[in-house]
């Protein structure tokens, strides 16, 4: 037996469920008119050593990877003072003839200065 409350509810229950459905064809129809335009990413000045760098920018530049989370490397410029950079480059040769496992280049001039047993500091010129 249905009762008057019952059957408003059930006419609420299914409203919301008729809003959701339309919802939902409308988030679809606009993912699916994005997709045209949705586009690759290029990435220009790929490497694969420091020299690549060296020859196609004609200024110091060290191959390294794009960031901490992909293995695609590119040519990036040599910090600069005040820069991030890590204390591994200060004992690496530039150009360095292997594959840089770190995201920054080494200091333009200077050194990579970090506090006490810090890894990751600054370029800084020491005198």
């Amino acid at each position: 037996m249905h009762t008057a409350e019952g059957t408003r509810l059930g006419w609420k229950r299914e409203a919301k469920g008729n809003q959701m459905i339309r919802f939902t064809i409308i988030l679809l129809l606009a993912v699916w008119a994005a997709i045209p335009t949705i586009r690759a990413i290029i990435i220009t000045g790929a490497c694969r050593s420091d020299e690549d760098c060296m020859e196609g920018k004609g200024r110091p530049a060290c191959c390294s990877p794009l960031n901490p989370y992909t293995p695609v490397r590119v040519c990036k410029p040599l910090g600069a003072v005040g820069d991030p950079c890590h204390t591994a480059t200060n004992r690496m040769r530039y150009p360095f003839p292997g594959i840089r496992t770190f995201w920054r280049c080494p200091c333009f001039e200077g050194w990579c200065v970090a506090k006490a047993n810090g890894k990751i500091g600054t370029c800084e010129v020491v005198m």
